[in-house]
């Protein structure tokens, strides 16, 4: 396989098997991308959730401290 480009079905498998990446590592490969986009998803709604309770957080203390000013 050439550098660079994508493998394909019927392209050599990269492992050095000598099989077709078809019969050997693409339904490994699918796997592993569909985990690695669930664990991405995952990480973006717990960031989500966690920088909006933050906001929160921090408006109230704002909120406290200009009382305490003012």
């Amino acid at each position: 396989m050439k550098v660079g480009r994508k493998q394909r079905r019927n392209d050599r498998c990269a492992c050095g098997s000598g099989r077709k990446y078809k019969e050997c590592s693409l339904i490994r490969d699918a796997v592993a991308n569909m985990l690695l986009n669930q664990l991405d998803r995952e990480g973006r709604r717990w960031m989500a959730e966690f920088l909006g309770a933050s906001e929160e957080t921090f408006e109230g203390e704002l909120a406290e401290e200009a009382v305490v000013k003012g």
